[in-house]
């Protein structure tokens, strides 16, 4: 049998079907989305806070460095001098680590929301092709049931009811058949 152009053909029954598990799906990809957002804002949280205190901490130490210089330029001692160069140094070394683990910090803050978006995306996503897919469940349901009302209201009219095969993929083949059974035994009756 050919291909029905039309893909709504109960609209009642499709769009209500289609609803209801569009419904379903969205409210348990929004309690998943609730969950991801909850996690990525509380370690957003404790991230920008990690941050803060690190750059607390990097003022802090170079503050004690450069007073540390300042003193060690005002001594006239040889040793504290070459001291000031071997502290300025690991300071320097110390202050790149740090830096580096602030960027970290910062890169999976961006990591997190990314992971966010991308839950809301596939959520979306799974939403429509559910949509889609219950729209072409329901076509194969309410087709056969289009076929067999039509038959049905043909016996009640008396009129001669034109049966007419369903397609591969259609449901209720079985009920169908025992429709064309029983319209075949009303056909030799008369």
């Amino acid at each position: 049998m050919g291909k029905r152009k039309k893909k709504l053909i109960d609209k009642k029954f499709q769009i209500r079907t289609m609803l209801s598990v569009a419904v379903i799906a969205a409210v348990f990809f929004t309690m998943c989305i609730a969950a991801v957002a909850f996690f990525t804002f509380n370690t957003r949280m404790k991230i920008v806070s990690e941050i803060d205190q690190l750059n607390q901490a990097v003022k802090t130490e170079d503050d004690i460095v450069k007073a540390f210089a300042a003193f060690a330029r005002s001594a006239s001692v040889s040793p504290v001098k070459l001291s000031v160069e071997n502290v300025n140094k690991d300071h320097g070394k110390s202050m790149d680590t740090i830096k580096n683990h602030i960027t970290m910090l910062k890169n999976l803050i961006d990591w997190y929301s990314c992971i966010l978006l991308g839950v809301i995306g596939l959520a979306v996503l799974a939403i429509l092709a559910c949509c889609f897919y219950m729209i072409r469940l329901t076509h194969r349901i309410s087709g056969p049931i289009y076929v067999m009302t039509r038959i049905v209201q043909d016996m009640i009219d008396g009129r001669e009811p034109q049966f007419r095969g369903l397609r591969d993929r259609d449901e209720f083949k079985e009920l169908y058949a025992k429709l064309v059974e029983l319209g075949e035994k009303m056909k030799k009756k008369r």
